[in-house]
């Protein structure tokens, strides 16, 4: 929030792929965030992550979400209004860490946000218009998008395949080309889960 960065800012997770360039942003007074809510609530149980988005936020929310710590972008003061409401929340998120469901910044970056709307952040949905998808190849406790959809999102979140991202990141880069692999690589990964679990 500094601006050492620059004006505009995107924070990105490294085990994600650029398909395509991202829209730009239609309204640069919203923060562009990437709600998840849908594929939390139903993992963790709605109750559970609203009892822990409150415990470190400190005080009642009347309509929290959970974001996904993969992208968040926007100007620089809306980055340091965020800073300011994870200041707020870091107490709390460390005193309650051993009892919470979730370890890492989704955590604190959730109920910030969530405070920070309160107080008048304006925050736009990147997931609404598939920019960002996070998809999963491995067993999930919620319905996700095919894969032939989630691959034609801007920015393409695998954080179940950071092993076969390393191998990538070794060779030139091509979107399609990128695509093809992956899909060879998921229907290995499905094979030998069908196995493994047809022997034991």
């Amino acid at each position: 929030g500094r601006g050492t960065f620059g004006n505009d800012i995107a924070l990105i997770d490294i085990d994600t792929v650029l398909l395509r360039p991202l829209i730009s942003p239609r309204n640069r007074a919203s923060l562009s965030v990437y709600d998840i809510s849908a594929q939390v609530f139903p993992a963790y149980g709605k109750a559970k992550v609203l009892k822990d988005l409150e415990r470190v936020a400190g005080r009642k929310l009347p309509s929290p979400r959970w974001y996904g710590g993969e992208f968040i972008a926007g100007t620089k003061q809306q980055f340091a209004m965020l800073s300011l409401h994870i200041q707020q929340c870091w107490n709390r998120y460390k005193n309650d860490l051993r009892t919470l469901h979730h370890f890492g910044d989704e955590m604190i970056v959730s109920a910030a946000l969530n405070l920070a709307a309160l107080d008048g952040l304006k925050l736009s949905d990147s997931g609404i218009e598939r920019e960002v998808i996070r998809w999963w190849s491995a067993n999930t406790q919620n319905r996700q998008a095919p894969f032939q959809e989630a691959a034609h999102s801007a920015l393409l979140h695998l954080p179940a395949d950071k092993a076969f991202l390393a191998a990538q990141s070794r060779i030139s880069y091509d979107p399609e080309q990128f695509i093809r692999s992956y899909r060879q690589h998921l229907r290995k990964k499905i094979l030998l889960r069908r196995l493994f679990h047809a022997v034991f």
